[in-house]
């Protein structure tokens, strides 16, 4: 934390809290995700580094490396939290208020020597009630003023794979099992349990990087020279009858709706040869899913239409091992 003689000139609602101590009243905020503190108690002019004869002065307080924002001064002891204070004022010691900014450890790893040389800067810290954000925020210094700016920032969990939709930001996680074989509904099922749906693929960017993580693995595969994982995508019932199945509207990507609401163009449903055939055999092939080769053919890393209950296909020498989760950032 930085600490400078100053206090809030424009905020909205703080807490006040009991503190003997300014070490007190800052350890106080230092435990809470972001705030600014006031303490009003004057020190004296002993307490002042003698580096500063102009009564002004920066210290900082090693708290590790947690990130955020505080204000004090020395009577009252004022947290003001996340998003409730919009700027601040370097004032000198006679003034008794001083402000603590919370702030990267790393930054602040050598101490600016003097107010001047705090520099403007983007801080980021994290709420354990919404792990999957980072909550942002700007502090803008231009002589002895400090203004902020907030921004919460949505992000994917670990193990997730980032996508910029043309929307939103986008996550996505590749589950395989070569022990076990899927259907669509139980796939549907396994991505639900992490908020997100089956995804779909806007680009070919997020279909190859979705292969790429099936590759990695598929080595574990023992049994069949391919397998196949489910991606969002279900034949609509204007689809389903066979005198309406070659219609214009019931072409590739226009005979489904999907779960993966976030998409805009579908460049990513990249078919295999002569897919979607739909009614070609007895069933009515559904569901999507898309192909991985352990020697790559024409099929690898391409979409075919299939049953939705299937899980094997002896003939194919294959069975489903997986299936594409989807969801956006911030959940």
């Amino acid at each position: 934390m930085v600490v400078v003689w100053g206090q809030p000139v424009n905020s909205t609602e703080h807490s006040v809290l009991v503190a003997s101590s300014w070490s007190e009243c800052v350890g106080n905020c230092y435990e809470d995700n972001l705030c600014v503190v006031r303490l009003e108690i004057r020190p004296s002019l002993k307490d002042l580094p003698v580096a500063w004869p102009d009564r002004r002065f920066v210290s900082c307080l090693p708290l590790g490396s947690e990130e955020g924002m505080a204000y004090g001064n020395m009577d009252f002891c004022w947290h003001y939290t996340y998003g409730s204070v919009f700027e601040t004022e370097q004032r000198i010691n006679e003034d008794g208020v001083k402000l603590a900014v919370k702030a990267s450890y790393d930054y602040f790893a050598t101490c600016p020597t003097t107010p001047n040389n705090v520099s403007s800067q983007t801080v980021t810290m994290k709420n354990s009630s919404e792990p999957y954000k980072n909550f942002d925020y700007n502090i803008s210094i231009s002589g002895d003023s400090w203004k902020f700016s907030y921004q919460k920032i949505p992000i994917c969990p670990p193990d997730w794979k980032q996508f910029q939709r043309p929307a939103t930001k986008y996550c996505m996680r590749v589950f395989t099992n070569f022990n076990k074989a899927f259907t669509q509904a139980v796939a549907t099922a396994d991505c639900a349990q992490y908020n997100a749906t089956l995804s779909g693929f806007e680009t070919n960017e997020e279909r190859l990087w979705s292969l790429g993580q099936v590759n990695n693995v598929i080595s574990k595969e023992l049994k069949y020279s391919r397998i196949a994982i489910w991606v969002s995508g279900n034949r609509k019932k204007s689809c389903m009858d066979k005198s309406k199945v070659n219609n214009t509207e019931c072409q590739g990507t226009k005979a489904f709706t999907f779960t993966d609401t976030y998409m805009k163009t579908l460049d990513g449903y990249d078919w295999a040869p002569d897919q979607p055939d739909s009614l070609k055999y007895r069933q009515v092939q559904n569901c999507i899913q898309m192909w991985v080769e352990k020697k790559p053919t024409t099929l690898h890393g391409l979409f075919d239409d299939v049953q939705c209950d299937l899980t094997n296909n002896t003939a194919k020498n294959f069975e489903v091992r997986g299936y594409v989760c989807g969801k956006i950032a911030g959940i």
